[in-house]
């Protein structure tokens, strides 16, 4: 029921931001030197990675809930298959990146780590993939630029693909997280077999996202 203004690297703002809130939830970044060329290893340094950690330490002893990424993993070991036949991504896998953002990200959660079993703080990461839905402005929407490609030409190429995942999923996925009132960091992904974290709904139907995309645009 209030905003405090300020930059998530800016520890004056903590105070007034950490007031009366029994759970954190970190999803903000400074995109500016990660989008530098080359990188600003200096200041992402400071902004991101030195911010995230005093942010974490700041605001013991709250619930933290990081937004990580799938970006922490890049160089995948043989898995085991679902009963799909898909592969499964366990959390004993390890963390390999091949960005700077995903090496962050992986950072965090290791700092994360060290906070839950080193004084039983309640700690979780949520790996999203990449998070689509309609912004203020169409144009800025994570895809944009694929919905654009496929209303000029109908078709759209992407090798490699890709994982897509929508922003309302991730938003009821950290809801899931706080309500649960998890305390043993990520072996609650460990039990999701046995105890339900959060039901996510099927993702947004495409055709819905595509028309509330045109009917933004048109309005422009």
């Amino acid at each position: 029921d209030r905003f405090v203004v300020g930059s998530h690297d800016d520890g004056s703002c903590w105070p007034a931001l950490l007031e009366g809130a029994e759970c954190v939830v970190h999803n903000s970044i400074d995109w500016a030197p990660l989008r530098a060329r080359p990188v600003d290893l200096a200041s992402h340094l400071r902004t991101n990675l030195d911010a995230s950690i005093r942010l974490l330490h700041t605001s013991a002893p709250r619930q933290f809930v990081f937004i990580s990424t799938i970006a922490v993993h890049h160089d995948m070991l043989p898995r085991p298959k679902d009963h799909a036949g898909r592969s499964v991504v366990t959390e004993d896998h390890p963390l390999r990146p091949n960005s700077v953002y995903g090496a962050h990200k992986a950072a965090v959660e290791a700092f994360l780590w060290a906070e839950h079993f080193g004084s039983g703080r309640n700690t979780c990461a949520l790996r999203p993939c990449g998070v689509y839905g309609v912004e203020p402005n169409p144009a800025d929407s994570h895809g944009a630029d694929i919905i654009a490609e496929l209303r000029k030409t109908g078709r759209y190429s992407k090798p490699g693909g890709g994982k897509w995942v929508h922003v309302e999923d991730v938003a009821a996925a950290v809801a899931g997280a706080v309500e649960a009132g998890l305390t043993r960091g990520w072996k609650a992904a460990l039990e999701v077999e046995q105890r339900e974290l959060v039901r996510l709904r099927h993702t947004a139907p495409a055709k819905a996202a595509l028309e509330a995309f045109f009917a933004r645009s048109a309005k422009k």
